[in-house]
C-alpha cells in the first residue's frame, strides 16, 4: 500500500494547496461578488443562513430554490467533500510511521 500511498500523496498535497488558497483574501478578490460566499461558508445550511433562505423549507421544497442558489451549493459541496478527503488521507498517513516525513518539504510547515 505504500507505493500507492506515495503515487497519490502529490496531488492530495496539491489539493490541499488549493484548498489553503481559496481561504485568502487574494482567492476571494479573484471570483465575482456573488460567488465570494461559497468559501465564506462551512457547509450548505450555512449557505442559505448567509443569503438569507430559509434551509428546512427549500430542503422540503427544493423546486422553490432560487436559481442563484444551486452553483454555489454544488461548488459548496465539492470544497467540503474534498476538505474531508484531504484530511482523512494526511491522517492516514501518520500510520506510515517514519516513511511518511522523509520529505520534509512536502508539507510545507
Amino acid at each position: 500500500s505504500w507505493p500507492v500511498f506515495i503515487s497519490v500523496f502529490e496531488s492530495v498535497l496539491k489539493l490541499n494547496r488549493l484548498l489553503s488558497f481559496m481561504y485568502t483574501l487574494d482567492f476571494k478578490s479573484l471570483i465575482a461578488k456573488e460567488y465570494q460566499s461559497m468559501v465564506v461558508c462551512l457547509d450548505v445550511k450555512s449557505l442559505y443562513n448567509l443569503h438569507g433562505l430559509k434551509y428546512d423549507q427549500l430542503l422540503r421544497t427544493p423546486t422553490q430554490k432560487p436559481k442563484f442558489i444551486i452553483p454555489l451549493e454544488k461548488a459548496v459541496v465539492w470544497i467540503q467533500n474534498v476538505r474531508d478527503y484531504v484530511c482523512r488521507f494526511i491522517a492516514v498517513s501518520s500510520y506510515y510511521g517514519d516513511a511518511f516525513f522523509e520529505n520534509a518539504q512536502a508539507m510545507q510547515m
